[in-house]
């Protein structure tokens, strides 16, 4: 049974392994981390230590996952959008303190404590980052410890949304194949350990039939159809495009808070509804 909530949508959560506990970002669920020595601290939004792997050599993991492209030039940033990832800046001012990089914001992937569910090719990824910043930040996406893709922005950064578009960057995922994603925030490319890291997960399901037929039901707002199946990054995705198109409208954001607590974000919520 799809759980409701005030705003009237409930994510229905996948049944995938028992969830991992999360801190600020990082991912929950799934995987499991392969023997690495001792695990990497984690304070607020991301984690430390992890380095940014090579193209085509196996990625390094801390807290499980994998990697994996070729990353297109990025300018300046320019009306919140970098590249394939677009930012909100109706968020008020904050400053992050993590405890481990002075006037470091913090990090989150906006994915569900396990595997988020896509059914498409080409989906959205979406990131927040809690202040403004600076720091270059590195975005992989890896397959079976290999990365198969990775983008770096080097340009300053608004506090807000920003949404990695896999269409835009022309890489598909393969049906029934779990990928893992991660951002990471640099603040000294020199000191590896001083990296903030948030990791995600993002596997591509079939249609199925009740989905087909609740998205023609629910035309005009399918990112409750898409919720009520477990469809994450389809719904998180409808939802963001539905706030950018309309900024003001307080019962979208509402929804989308929500969403965002049920799959254990709840600061990431309750800041966008500052």
């Amino acid at each position: 049974m799809v759980p409701t909530t005030a705003a009237g949508v409930g994510f229905k959560a996948p049944k995938l392994g028992t969830a991992e506990a999360r801190v600020g970002g990082g991912r929950r669920g799934a995987f499991k981390a392969p023997k690495m020595g001792t695990a990497a601290a984690r304070v607020g939004g991301g984690r430390r230590g992890w380095a940014p792997p090579k193209l085509g050599t196996a990625a390094a993991r801390v807290g499980g996952g994998r990697r994996g492209f070729a990353a297109p030039k990025l300018g300046a940033v320019e009306g919140g959008r970098i590249g394939g990832a677009r930012g909100e800046s109706d968020l008020p001012e904050e400053t992050a303190d993590s405890g481990f990089a002075e006037g470091a914001p913090e990090v989150w992937v906006l994915t569900p404590a396990s595997a988020g569910l896509t059914v498409s090719a080409s989906p959205s990824l979406y990131y927040y980052l809690s202040d403004n910043t600076g720091m270059a930040l590195d975005v992989t996406i890896n397959l079976d410890r290999l990365t198969l893709f990775q983008l770096q922005v080097n340009t300053p950064k608004r506090k807000g949304i920003y949404r990695v578009s896999l269409a835009e960057l022309g890489m598909e995922l393969e049906e029934g194949k779990e990928y893992e994603w991660n951002v990471v925030l640099i603040p000294d490319p020199a000191q590896g350990s001083l990296n903030i890291t948030s990791t995600g997960a993002v596997k591509r399901v079939p249609v199925e039939k009740k989905l087909e037929e609740m998205l023609i039901e629910k035309k005009s707002n399918q990112y409750e159809a898409y919720a009520e199946n477990g469809i994450w990054y389809e719904a998180l995705d409808e939802l963001n495009q539905k706030i950018l198109a309309n900024p003001k409208n307080t019962k979208l954001k509402t929804e989308r808070s929500d969403l965002l607590k049920q799959v254990g974000l709840p600061s990431v919520a309750d800041m966008l509804m500052q």
